[in-house]
């Protein structure tokens, strides 16, 4: 969260520092996704039925702002994935 920031402090441009703070969000969020599948915390029955009229609905209404709520979307569905723990 504060990676960004961080970089900024450290010298590093603005427009290099967003990619680098997404890709690192990005490998952080893949690996606690693998760890929670392999521990049995990740419900993805639950959650796959979600993503995929989501994503349906969406293709079908197609407007400007549809790629934000394709991420409100994403979003949603991978948090309602997640059980706890048994």
């Amino acid at each position: 969260m504060a990676i960004v920031p961080v970089m900024g402090w450290l010298g590093v441009p603005l427009m290099t520092a967003k990619p680098t703070g997404l890709f690192i969000n990005t490998l952080s969020m893949l690996s606690a996704t693998l760890k929670n599948i392999r521990h049995g915390k990740l419900d993805v029955r639950f959650g796959l039925p979600i993503l995929i009229v989501t994503r349906l609905f969406l293709r079908l209404v197609h407007t400007p702002g549809s790629s934000y709520l394709v991420a409100l979307s994403l979003s949603f569905s991978c948090s309602s994935c997640f059980t706890q723990a048994r």
